[in-house]
């Protein structure tokens, strides 16, 4: 009931086994460097991206705190603004009762 698959004679097998070699030499092996070379590509540029990351994270703190400045920076001008509006006020008033 159980049939072997034969290839016939010795010469067959040497053949395949010539052909596994081939196939393993042209295809598999050049695979794997390839492989290992994409996987060295990756990592490189996985750290690149964190450091990148981690650039844009402080620049973007740094921004931030710009902003912040700026926002407190207004907030003094518009108040200094106000206060020399004040101060020429008084001064034409002071001005018109001469």
């Amino acid at each position: 009931m159980s049939e072997r698959i034969t290839f016939g004679d010795r010469r067959g097998w040497d053949v395949w086994l010539k052909l596994a070699s081939i196939i393993c030499t042209v295809i598999v092996v050049p695979g794997a460097g390839w492989a290992v070379s994409v996987h060295q590509q990756i990592g490189e540029l996985d750290g690149r991206v964190r450091l990148l990351s981690a650039q844009l994270d402080s620049d973007r703190r740094s921004a931030s705190a710009i902003l912040d400045e700026l926002k407190s920076l207004r907030s003094s001008v518009d108040t200094l603004r106000a206060d020399v509006l004040q101060r020429i006020t008084r001064v034409e008033t002071k001005l018109e009762g001469r």
